[in-house]
């Protein structure tokens, strides 16, 4: 599984345990991984406002796609934290109650090639890439 995809996932099974203790309540996991982050975000205040801001407001996918962000970051240079990511999605694809919000995710990425992301607001004239 990709990073784009875990990081993706791990947002999303966070939000999900913000937004219902029965999210937290049903798989075990959820506060190993809440842990897992919140370790690992201690030292990065803006991850750390990231994850914040999808506790203060789970059901905001813009919240949840800085948080994705904030973990494919810290991802990229810390493969042991992306690994026990990994494993904690791979867990949670089997657990009937929290696979559904996996596979959505990873169904979204899956066969798609990602390239840059441009966020423009306003172009007066021709934009070519």
């Amino acid at each position: 599984m990709g990073i784009e995809a875990v990081a993706m996932a791990t947002a999303a099974l966070i939000a999900q345990g913000f937004l219902s203790e029965a999210g937290r309540a049903t798989w075990d996991g959820m506060g190993r991984m809440m842990e897992v982050v919140r370790s690992k975000f201690s030292r990065n205040q803006e991850a750390q406002a990231a994850l914040v801001a999808v506790e203060r407001g789970p059901g905001d996918s813009d919240a949840q796609r800085l948080l994705a962000a904030q973990i494919m970051a810290e991802s990229s240079e810390d493969l042991s934290f992306r690994t026990r990511l990994e494993t904690l999605v791979n867990e949670a694809q089997e657990n009937p109650s929290m696979a559904p919000i996996v596979a959505r995710i990873v169904n979204d990425y899956r066969g798609a090639n990602i390239g840059k992301l441009v966020n423009i607001d306003t172009v007066n004239g021709d934009l070519n890439f």
